[in-house]
């Protein structure tokens, strides 16, 4: 079944219209998500606020290493729950 673009849009406007405000907008989030990636060339200033939300350098694995020590006794029992051990 093949349906023309302005029952695809009709349909989509149908369903959106049933969502919660909240749902509304991370449809509209995710609109913006898919323009800016798949859709480089259609990035606007909307696209380009979102864009610079994005870290653009991914995280790596173990970068804090050595930074968090945790103490000696940090498996022990706390003396607050001693009364249920």
């Amino acid at each position: 079944m093949s349906l023309n673009k302005t029952q695809d849009l009709d349909d989509v406007v149908k369903h959106i219209q049933t969502l919660s405000p909240d749902l509304k907008q991370e449809v509209f989030d995710f609109i913006d998500f898919l323009r800016m990636y798949r859709m480089p060339d259609a990035a606007n200033s909307d696209s380009k606020e979102l864009s610079e939300k994005i870290p653009k350098k991914r995280r790596q694995a173990g970068s804090l290493k050595g930074e968090i020590i945790f103490a000696d006794d940090f498996d022990e029992p706390l003396e607050d729950f001693k009364d249920y051990i």
